[in-house]
């Protein structure tokens, strides 16, 4: 398998994060941990399958997920290429007639989103295509003609600095406190953040430190120094984080040699 990353042109770099390309030649299986951004999915070759339920579903061409606090098992068949576009946190609102909250926990065909004949375009431009930087020019055709690239307001700067003050932190800071020293107060940054960005400040401050445990684990470390370095102070709840961010314990999913 080899993973790509590269960066998009500079109109859309105040929006998106990066593109990635997954370029599978024998097929792979692959847990895919909860992510606050929101991303599009254009497939390329091949199929990709999600297990859900005991069940094994076929995904659409192209496709479009919401943040989620639950990790998402799929599989790529062999030769399957797959082109990846993940927002920023405020990203994603400038591309949608939709508050990202109503994605949450979702992963949705593309069309149901954006006009059917666009997406349709989209994928024929794309399916089979080996031609990678003509493949980046059309999505970024497509993505373009959906911008609507007005300037943040109030309230979107003070999230963006609510997002910048939980990442510095690595999640680990009081929320409550956090969100009433801005002019909405508690209740009304609250709201606004779930609208924008699509999960509360609390379980994206959740997300990114689970995130921060994963890149401080060491074998020198036990798992009750690691909880206590990233800010937990009960075992217990620590486990029961982390369970639901990957599923499994962290005794069980740190004896995997990749993750």
């Amino acid at each position: 398998m080899k993973v790509l990353h590269f960066q998009p042109s500079e109109i859309l770099l105040p929006h998106i994060h990066n593109y990635t390309l997954v370029d599978s030649e024998d097929g792979f299986e692959n847990r895919i941990l909860p992510n606050a951004a929101v991303v599009i999915s254009i497939r390329l070759s091949g199929e990709i399958y999600e297990s859900k339920n005991n069940n094994q579903n076929l995904l659409p061409l192209s496709s479009i997920s919401g943040p989620r606090k639950n990790p998402r098992y799929v599989s790529y068949t062999k030769k399957t290429k797959n082109f990846l576009i993940k927002f920023t946190p405020l990203g994603a609102q400038r591309f949608l007639d939709y508050e990202v909250s109503e994605f949450f926990g979702q992963s949705l065909a593309l069309d149901c989103i954006f006009k059917p004949e666009k997406v349709k375009k989209l994928e024929m431009d794309c399916y089979l295509n080996d031609d990678l930087l003509q493949v980046k020019e059309k999505i970024e055709m497509f993505l373009m003609s959906e911008l609507n690239n007005k300037n943040l307001n109030s309230t979107e700067i003070n999230i963006a600095d609510v997002i910048r003050k939980i990442e510095t932190n690595n999640g680990n800071l009081k929320i409550k406190e956090l969100l009433q020293s801005y002019p909405l107060g508690f209740d009304s940054m609250e709201k606004k953040f779930k609208s924008i960005i699509g999960l509360s400040p609390k379980k994206y401050s959740n997300l990114i430190k689970m995130k921060n445990v994963i890149g401080k684990y060491s074998k020198k470390i036990s798992f009750t120094n690691l909880a206590m370095e990233v800010g937990y102070f009960d075992q217990s709840h620590f486990i029961k984080d982390f369970k639901t961010f990957t599923g499994e314990t962290p005794k069980d999913f740190f004896k995997k040699p990749f993750w």
